[in-house]
């Protein structure tokens, strides 16, 4: 994972040569953070096929990922009992609407040891949501 992220920052200081060598400066505004991976890594791949995919899925995933939280976080919360308070529910919890996406994908070869390699898929997830989460806070009277 280290020569992974090393790899990325030598990738991404080549891109900020290149764009500084065009007369462009998006390191002080920290813009170069933002871009996606496959811009910053050439050896990384675009996926709109996948993304696609994402955004056909994204209701289904959304309503099992919330169907799990809300019971995993209900039981938690059922054990929690701070003074003054009753009870705590979660009564909503979605992802909301927008899917999340993958900036990029690179398939990676990481020394396990020194005969052997492991292959690794490098993923760039990035999810801008707009979730809707409701907790239901019940207190003593």
């Amino acid at each position: 994972l280290r020569q992974a992220a090393l790899r990325l920052r030598a990738d991404a200081a080549a891109t900020q040569g290149d764009l500084a060598a065009l007369g462009l400066d998006l390191t002080r505004a920290g813009a170069l953070a933002d871009l996606p991976s496959w811009l910053l890594s050439p050896g990384a791949d675009r996926v709109h096929w996948l993304n696609g995919l994402l955004a056909q899925l994204w209701p289904h995933y959304d309503a099992a990922i919330s169907e799990i939280a809300m019971v995993k976080v209900n039981d938690l919360l059922g054990g929690i009992s701070p003074p003054g308070v009753r009870s705590l529910r979660l009564e909503r919890f979605t992802l909301g609407g927008i899917p999340m996406a993958l900036g990029g994908v690179a398939l990676e070869r990481f020394a396990t040891s020194d005969t052997e390699q492991l292959p690794t898929l490098v993923t760039d997830f990035r999810w801008a949501g707009d979730p809707d989460i409701v907790l239901n806070v019940k207190t003593r009277a």
